[in-house]
């Protein structure tokens, strides 16, 4: 509908979206463009776009389709998760100690967020692992309110 206002979408709204450009691999040269269609003339909002090499998913790594934020945190993270096929996704929450603080688990992930709430827990550094069937990621994230 019309607004005065311009739209932000709120972290429930975001999407994933996977295109194949193999067709394009033996281009010398190719050119990617994003055209927005509108109605209204609102704003184009693109997050974490990336290119792989389509020999192998691996080249990519763990870290291609595993997103963490804020960082630093008031305590409430987000961990969001785009895989091209379903994973089996362990997530750790460690403190500087080495004390697991939180757990999850999860199979058949594809798309998904993850929220942690480390609310409860003391301002400084954690270590967060995330462990899937392609590999293994670790982020240090500071928590301070």
């Amino acid at each position: 509908p019309n607004s005065a206002t311009p739209f932000v979408p709120a972290l429930s709204q975001w999407g994933f979206q996977l295109v194949s450009l193999a067709p394009y691999q033996s281009s010398a040269n190719a050119i990617i463009k994003f055209r927005n269609i509108s109605g209204y003339g609102d704003q184009l909002y693109l997050d974490n776009i990336n290119i792989m090499n389509a020999n192998s998913v691996n080249d990519a790594g763990i870290s291609s389709f595993v997103n963490i934020f804020p960082n630093p945190s008031p305590g409430t993270l987000f961990i969001n998760m785009h895989f091209i096929s379903k994973e089996q996704v362990a997530i750790h929450v460690y403190d500087v100690l080495g004390q697991n603080v939180v757990s999850i688990e999860k199979n058949d992930v594809l798309g998904e967020s993850f929220k942690l709430d480390l609310s409860k827990e003391n301002d400084g550094i954690y270590f967060i692992e995330v462990d899937t069937t392609g590999g293994r990621l670790v982020r240090k994230v500071v928590v301070s309110r």
